[in-house]
C-alpha cells in the first residue's frame, strides 16, 4: 500500500496526506513533486556556474598578478 491509499487526509489539503507510522505531513501530487525536483535541478545547475565564476574570477587574478610580477622585475 502507499502513503495515498493509507495515509490520512490533511485538512483543507487535498494533495497532503500524514503518515500514520512517521506522522510526517506527504505531499502526494505527482506533478508538485516534479516541478519541486525541476527546480531542485536548476538550483544546482546555478549554484555549479556560479561556481565556476568564482572559480574562473581567482584564476584570473591570480594570472594577473604573476603578469604584473614578471612587467615589474
Amino acid at each position: 500500500m502507499s502513503i495515498v491509499d493509507e495515509g490520512i487526509k490533511v485538512k483543507d489539503h487535498e494533495n497532503l496526506r500524514r503518515d500514520p507510522y512517521s506522522k510526517a505531513i506527504v505531499n502526494v501530487d505527482k506533478n508538485e513533486y516534479m516541478a519541486y525536483v525541476g527546480k531542485r535541478k536548476r538550483t544546482e545547475r546555478l549554484e555549479y556556474v556560479e561556481h565556476q565564476v568564482f572559480d574562473l574570477k581567482n584564476d584570473i587574478k591570480d594570472i594577473k598578478d604573476m603578469l604584473q610580477r614578471l612587467v615589474t622585475k
